[in-house]
Formats: structure tokens, sequence, C-alpha cells
């Protein structure tokens, strides 16, 4: 399924809408809860983004966070991923990360990771479907995957 997406950086108008997701259990235990100390960090962060993803009726779909490299760490992070929970099992979950991956010209310079929760067997399932690659690595309790 496709979807015609806004990719944006997360602006203080989207936060009403992205904390009602969480009266969703499975969200909850997949990333903890946010408040307005979540908020202030995202709206003040340099070291990376998080993004507001609508569609054209500019209906909050997904909210993805992403860490840039650094001379220390050369690659990017997706450090959390939530779509709404009305719009689940649609693909855009999917089409958001391979479109944030073409937003920064992913290439074989710039690697991805993401950090999967031991007990978040759905994101796992989920980055290894579209391509990921599970490393043996575990830190943190998490699983470490790259692109």
């Amino acid at each position: 399924m496709s979807h015609k997406l806004k990719i944006q950086a997360f602006q203080e108008k989207f936060y009403k809408e992205y904390q009602s997701w969480f009266s969703d259990a499975a969200l909850v235990q997949a990333l903890g809860s946010i408040d307005q100390e979540w908020l202030d960090y995202v709206l003040s962060d340099r070291s990376g983004q998080e993004y507001a993803v609508t569609n054209e009726q500019g209906i909050l779909l997904a909210v993805i966070g992403v860490t840039f490299p650094t001379n220390e760490h050369p690659f990017y992070v997706i450090t959390n991923l939530a779509t709404n929970p009305a719009y689940k099992h649609q693909g855009i979950a999917r089409e958001v990360v391979r479109s944030v991956l073409q937003m920064h010209n992913s290439s074989e310079e710039n690697k991805w990771r993401a950090y999967v929760a031991i007990e978040n067997k759905t994101a796992q399932d989920f980055f290894k479907n579209i391509g990921w690659i599970q490393s043996d690595e575990i830190s943190d309790e998490m699983f470490l995957f790259t692109k």
C-alpha cells in the first residue's frame, strides 16, 4: 500500500495527538511513555531529529527518531519508531523508514543502526522483514540491527 507521506520535524502541535497513542498497551510496552520532559528534549536536541509523519489530510501517522552520525559514532541510529495505532499493519512504518533513509541520502558511507529491546519481538520481526541484519551483539538488553 502506498501512502503520500509528509515528513517534518516534530513540533509541539503534534504532542497531544502523539501522547494519545500511548493508551495502546503494545506501544507503551515497546517505547515506554512520553511526557513534557520528552517533548522538551526532542524540541531542543541537536544530535538528531524527531520526525512527525502525516498523510495528505494532516493526520499524524507515525513518529520516528534519528540520531545523526558523529566522528565517534559514524552512523545514523533509529532511536524510536511508532505508528498511529489506528493505522497499524498498513505498511506505513516500512514506508517511513525507507523515506527517512532516502532523506538522509543513505549510502554505503552512511550506515544505519537500530537497537531493539530483546523482549520487543514485533520490532525485531519488522526490521528483519525490511531487510535489516540482526547482529549477535546484545548491548543493554537490546539487539543491534544494521542496514
